[in-house]
C-alpha cells in the first residue's frame, strides 16, 4: 500500500526558538494518526538559504530534492499525495516550492508565511494552497501581509483556502493538523 508523504519545513531560529529533536518527536503521532510518511529536513543555516539568500542559493532545495528521492526509493510513496507544510519561513518556502513544482506537490500548507517567491501563473495542474495566519500576528500582520499574499496567489490562478485564527499570534494553535484532512481528501488525479 502506498502512503501519502508530508514534507515539514521549520521556521527560522534553529537552536534558538526550536530544536530538531523536539520538533521531529511532535510529528510522529501525527504521522500515525493520518497513516502517512513525514520527511522533516533541516536547513543548513538558521533558516532556508532560498529565503535568506534572496532566492539565489539552492543547497537546501537540492538537499530536499535528494531526500525526497531517497524516501521515494526506500518507501512506497503515493506520488499523487505529496504535500509540503511549513511555518513562518517554512511556510514561505512551502508556498514557493509547491507553486514552482506543481508536478511534485499536490498541496502546500502554509502557516504564517511572509511571501511566495515569484509564483508563476497557473497553467494546467496546480497545487491546492492552504494558508493560515493568526489574527494577532505581529511579525506578519494579517492586513499588511496575509491578505495581500492570499490575493496575489488567487490572482495567479491558484485555489487558495485561507483562514485567520482569532486570538492567535504568529504560531496559531493546532496549526500542525488544521489542513491535513482537507489535503488528504483532495481528489487524486
Amino acid at each position: 500500500m502506498s502512503l501519502p508523504l508530508l514534507i515539514v519545513l521549520h521556521g527560522a531560529g534553529k537552536n534558538r526558538f526550536w530544536s530538531l529533536e523536539e520538533s521531529v518527536g511532535r510529528w510522529e503521532p501525527v504521522a500515525r494518526r493520518h497513516n502517512m510518511l513525514i520527511l522533516y529536513p533541516e536547513a543548513k543555516g538558521s533558516t532556508w538559504d532560498f529565503i535568506s539568500s534572496r532566492r539565489s542559493a539552492r543547497s537546501d532545495v537540492d538537499f530536499m530534492e535528494a531526500a525526497l528521492n531517497h524516501v521515494r526509493k526506500t518507501f512506497n510513496v503515493d506520488n499523487r499525495r505529496i504535500a509540503v507544510i511549513g511555518i513562518s519561513d517554512g511556510g514561505s518556502m512551502a508556498l514557493s516550492l509547491a507553486t514552482h513544482n506543481p508536478k511534485t506537490f499536490q498541496a502546500a500548507i502554509s502557516i504564517s508565511a511572509g511571501f511566495c517567491a515569484s509564483p508563476p501563473l497557473c497553467s494546467g495542474k496546480s497545487p491546492k494552497l492552504f494558508m493560515k495566519h493568526g489574527a494577532e500576528d505581529r511579525m506578519f500582520p494579517v492586513s499588511r501581509v496575509a491578505i495581500p499574499l492570499r490575493d496575489q496567489l488567487k490572482a495567479a490562478g491558484y485555489s487558495v483556502e485561507h483562514r485567520v485564527g482569532a486570538g492567535d499570534g504568529h504560531v496559531p494553535r493546532g496549526w500542525e493538523e488544521e489542513f491535513l484532512s482537507a489535503w488528504l481528501a483532495l481528489p487524486v488525479e
